[in-house]
């Protein structure tokens, strides 16, 4: 079985919401987490991997060095590339987000419209969907006979409100494209603790790196961080990405108008 484990960049800060993390086999996973807790407690012992800690030199990481945490991170990116068979990473701009919901709040809604919106009304939404459909369809199309599990970390956003949100996924998915929901696994959203479940800590290296990239580009600058550019080459990369079109296009679906109305 493959498990995709993913957490996110972006909720509050700008340019770019980010859902992002790797793919691979569950035996991989459990070699990966036996190597990855052993960097982790290597003297000074760090009880988990935040990256904002470690690039801003704070808990955990209070004491630090730069050059110490990078190290650490270095070692925890070689980690990555031997045991992991690829990343996934999904992107929707702030703005092109924040354009189509002016856009949609204009409108007169049905209550049963607005029922629908209310869950569609969350950037991370975007994310479940683009990702879900995706990676199903990419599994299904290599003919991959083993299943796919696809986990979140449990603090993207309220739990509820996406296990709405990933089962309208899935109903979609099973009315359009059947024979692909059967490789699925978990036909519920399924949120794990990245303190406990240590692919998730890969998954937060990632998205921070690919929001603080944009961020750093949105300024004229680069994100020069050894760590970044070590993940960077660390494994293939599959990327997705919502434009204001296809923002509109999945409003659009649910709300009854047309596209066009919210561009």
């Amino acid at each position: 079985m493959f498990q995709a484990c993913f957490d996110d960049s972006g909720k509050t800060q700008m340019p770019v919401y980010v859902l992002a993390g790797f793919i691979s086999r569950v035996r991989r996973w459990q070699v990966y987490s036996h190597e990855w807790d052993r960097v982790l407690k290597r003297p000074p012992e760090v009880s988990f991997l935040s990256t904002n800690e470690a690039f801003r030199q704070t808990g955990c990481f209070s004491g630090w060095s730069e050059r110490e945490i990078e190290k650490r991170l270095l070692k925890l990116v070689e980690v990555i590339q031997n045991r992991v068979d690829g990343g996934a990473i999904f992107t929707l701009d702030h703005a092109d987000y924040k354009a189509v919901m002016t856009k949609v709040e204009q409108l007169p809604f049905t209550p049963e419209e607005l029922r629908k919106l209310r869950m569609l009304k969350n950037p991370f939404y975007f994310g479940f969907h683009t990702v879900v459909v995706r990676m199903l369809g990419e599994h299904a199309h290599a003919h991959m006979k083993e299943g796919l599990q696809i986990l979140f970390d449990h603090d993207i956003d309220r739990e509820k409100r996406l296990e709405n949100g990933y089962r309208n996924v899935i109903e979609g998915i099973r009315k359009e494209f059947p024979e692909h929901v059967k490789l699925l696994v978990n036909k519920e959203a399924e949120f794990r603790d990245e303190k406990v479940f240590l692919p998730l800590q890969a998954a937060d290296l990632l998205a921070w790196n690919v929001r603080r990239d944009r961020y750093e580009k949105m300024r004229g600058r680069k994100h020069r961080w050894k760590v970044w550019e070590a993940l960077r080459k660390a494994v293939p990369y599959r990327r997705y990405h919502s434009s204001k079109l296809d923002i509109a296009k999945l409003m659009g679906g649910a709300a009854n108008v047309d596209p066009a109305m919210l561009l």
